[in-house]
C-alpha cells in the first residue's frame, strides 16, 4: 500500500483532485470519488485534450488510456477482415453482422478438411428437407413421395377432426339427457 500512497498536495484541475504518487505517477479522484491513476504523459495528453474546458471552469473526467485493449480491438479487426476476404464475402457485411463467435467458428473452419462425407448426414424423404435430384427418374420419385406424404397427413388431418366431432355430438347428447332429466325432477318435487 505504501507504493500508492500520495505525497504532497492535492490540485484541483476541471473538479478532478490531482495528487502525485510515490512512484512518480499521479491520482486522480473525479467529482463522483472515482479514483484513476495516470502516468505524468497520460495526464499531460488528457489535460490538453480539454484545456479549452479548464479555462471555462467546466469539470471533466480523466480516463485511463487502455493500449491493450486498443490492440485486441485492432486484432480483432484484422482477423475479421482476413476471414473476411478468405471466405470472400462482402467484408461490410460481414463486419456489420460481426460477433466473436462467429468469427472464431470461421477461423476455426479454414483449418477444417472439407472433403470428409463420413460426418455429413444426408437428408430422407421424411426429414422436410429437399434433397437434388440427379436425373429425372429420381425427381419423379421424390414428387410422388411428397404427394403421398401430403395425402398422409391430410387424411390423419381429417380422420382427427372426424373422431372430435364424433366426440362431441356424443358427450353434447349425454349432457343435453343429463341436465333434462334433473329439470324434470326438480319440477317433479315442487308440483
Amino acid at each position: 500500500m505504501a507504493n500508492n500512497m500520495t505525497i504532497g498536495p492535492a490540485v484541483i484541475v476541471g473538479g478532478n483532485e490531482v495528487q502525485a504518487t510515490a512512484k512518480g505517477k499521479l491520482q486522480v479522484t473525479s467529482p463522483k470519488g472515482k479514483v484513476v491513476t495516470l502516468s505524468q504523459d497520460q495526464f499531460q495528453k488528457q489535460t490538453l485534450k480539454n484545456i479549452d474546458k479548464i479555462q471555462n471552469g467546466e469539470e471533466f473526467e480523466f480516463k485511463k488510456d487502455n493500449k491493450a485493449l486498443k490492440i485486441a480491438g485492432a486484432a480483432v479487426g484484422v482477423a475479421a477482415v482476413t476471414t473476411g476476404v478468405i471466405y470472400r464475402k462482402e467484408i461490410m457485411k460481414y463486419v456489420k453482422n460481426f460477433s466473436c463467435k462467429k468469427l472464431w467458428n470461421d477461423f476455426k473452419g479454414l483449418f477444417k478438411s472439407s472433403k470428409k462425407t463420413s460426418d455429413k448426414q444426408f437428408s430422407n424423404v421424411f426429414s422436410g428437407e429437399k434433397a437434388v435430384a440427379y436425373n429425372a427418374a429420381e425427381a419423379k420419385t421424390a414428387r410422388e413421395t411428397l404427394a403421398l406424404k401430403e395425402q398422409a397427413i391430410a387424411a390423419k388431418a381429417n380422420y382427427d377432426a372426424a373422431e372430435f366431432n364424433k366426440m362431441v355430438s356424443r358427450t353434447k347428447g349425454a349432457v343435453h339427457a343429463n341436465k333434462q332429466t334433473m329439470y324434470e325432477r326438480l319440477f317433479a318435487e315442487t308440483k
